[in-house]
């Protein structure tokens, strides 16, 4: 009798989101592919995401993916502030059972900037 050991494993499509400078109130969306490399489905949970969910906002924060298969995660940049905005939140994965194989975390980084345009006609 043999057995094979499967651990889970994801790969993340970017590390960090750029989203650029926005006039205040615009909003703007882009998103990160998770993908289950491994042979198990692997329970997935965004940490650290931005507790007043007050500037970037994510679609999902806790899921499954199937093994082989991808989840996006859309994230939508939006301020009434003018400032210029980071944020970290991580990636943290483990097996569906939760069996003790929690694997270390992938930091993501989101930075933005809002500002407004004042117009000075005479």
């Amino acid at each position: 009798m043999q057995c094979e050991g499967v651990t889970p494993e994801i790969s993340v499509s970017t590390r960090s989101i750029d989203f650029g400078n926005l006039l205040l109130g615009q909003s703007i969306t882009k998103s990160i592919n998770v993908q289950n490399t491994s042979k198990i489905p692997v329970k997935v949970f965004l940490t650290n995401v931005d507790p007043e969910k007050k500037h970037f906002k994510i679609s999902i924060t806790e899921f499954v993916i199937k093994q082989f298969e991808e989840q996006v995660v859309e994230i939508t940049f939006c301020s009434e502030d003018q400032s210029k905005f980071e944020s970290t939140f991580n990636i943290e994965y483990t097996d569906v059972e939760e069996c003790g194989t929690k694997k270390d975390p992938v930091p993501i980084t989101l930075t933005a900037e809002a500002f407004k345009v004042m117009w000075d006609v005479k």
